[in-house]
């Protein structure tokens, strides 16, 4: 039971942070904060 509720919490995780890469692929930050260098890997995520 243990390790069905582990492997179900580690797919959770690992769409999330998709999902926010995802999101933070398509947007730009704020002029007042900084916007750090985007890598390579979440430029394929574009949409546009």
């Amino acid at each position: 039971m243990r390790n069905k509720m582990t492997k179900i919490m580690n797919k959770v995780v690992c769409m999330s942070a998709l999902f926010f890469a995802f999101v933070s692929a398509n947007t730009s930050c704020v002029f007042v904060f900084h916007q750090s260098k985007m890598p390579e890997n979440v430029k394929k995520l574009r949409r546009f």
